[in-house]
């Protein structure tokens, strides 16, 4: 089971999530109706055994139309001005196996947004299709060209459109996406931010979002840090917030081929801090520090724990 437990300390709180993934490996045969990977971890050792709380189930379901076992966990942020505040989560999903995420095996660490290169008709014709899958804060799905100014720059717009943004494919190979409200979001402005072929930067793979502007130029930006061909999320400001994400090596080093070039994944975040006033005194508000274990394999990295520690003020 999930447990919550809640321990009050003089000046500061902490919250700790304790993901028990038995509970997770016993829902996964049920949802899904099949023996999961031998080298799941299916009984890792809880850090305590002494917290109380109710159980932290709400947030455990089951996707209807897959069978998987799926959970979010979200980041708390604090609210930037007029309301444009960045989303940050962790959510897992019983039947992603994926092996390269930088939060363990089957979580994914939402921060931001992508467009990247769709791979459904296969890896020969990744970079000659202007098929793109967008996701972006909860708008989402297969970015179809509507108006271009040549091969592959110009308009597109999404196949089951409900927002009615504007999304443009610019010269420079970056994208900028309009919503209704004239807010801008900006996609790959940096060699950071883009997931490319090394051997050739104009095969590029996919766009992370680099920066939103409202009509009152509040803005926030995000950061990359970028190796070996992955990329992995460094920072994000919106004045007077920063959220960091610090990393660590990772024993289960992965590589993959499936973009037409390699990418190997070294690295797991380790914890998420979150800082007001711009790293006053280099002590953060809050901050969820992330622990991993391993498959019975020895060696695949999975999601253990998730501790959260702040301020009351956080």
């Amino acid at each position: 089971m999930n447990k919550i437990g809640k321990i009050l300390f003089p000046g500061g709180i902490i919250f700790i999530l304790l993901i028990n993934f038995l509970w997770i490996t016993t829902n996964y045969v049920k949802a899904d109706s099949f023996t999961p990977f031998l080298d799941f971890a299916t009984d890792p050792k809880l850090i305590s055994k002494v917290l109380g709380g109710n159980q932290d189930e709400q947030n455990f379901k089951t996707d209807l139309a897959t069978g998987a076992a799926v959970y979010n966990q979200k980041i708390d942020l604090p609210e930037g001005r007029n309301g444009l505040t960045s989303e940050v989560s962790l959510s897992y999903n019983s039947q992603s196996g994926a092996d390269d995420s930088e939060v363990g095996y089957g979580w994914n660490l939402i921060s931001g947004g992508s467009i990247e290169r769709t791979t459904e008709y296969g890896v020969e014709d990744i970079y000659t299709t202007n098929e793109f899958n967008l996701s972006m804060n909860g708008n989402s799905g297969k970015l179809l060209p509507i108006n271009l100014v040549d091969d592959s720059h110009g308009e597109y717009g999404l196949q089951v459109e409900e927002k009615f943004y504007k999304y443009e494919f610019l010269l420079d190979d970056s994208w900028l996406i309009t919503d209704q409200n004239g807010t801008q979001y900006k996609f790959g402005q940096t060699t950071d931010s883009r997931l490319d072929d090394p051997n050739d930067n104009t095969r590029i793979f996919s766009w992370e979002l680099d920066e939103i502007t409202n009509t009152n130029n509040n803005t926030i930006n995000y950061l990359y840090f970028k190796e070996d061909g992955q990329i992995y999320p460094a920072e994000i400001n919106y004045d007077p917030f920063s959220v960091v994400f610090n990393r660590q090596a990772r024993n289960d080093e992965t590589k993959w081929y499936d973009k037409g070039f390699e990418v190997q994944t070294t690295y797991l975040i380790s914890n998420i801090e979150v800082f007001i006033d711009n790293y006053a005194n280099n002590d953060p508000a809050r901050e969820y520090e992330l622990t991993y274990t391993t498959g019975d394999n020895g060696r695949r990295s999975l999601l253990h724990s998730i501790t959260e520690r702040g301020r009351n003020e956080a």
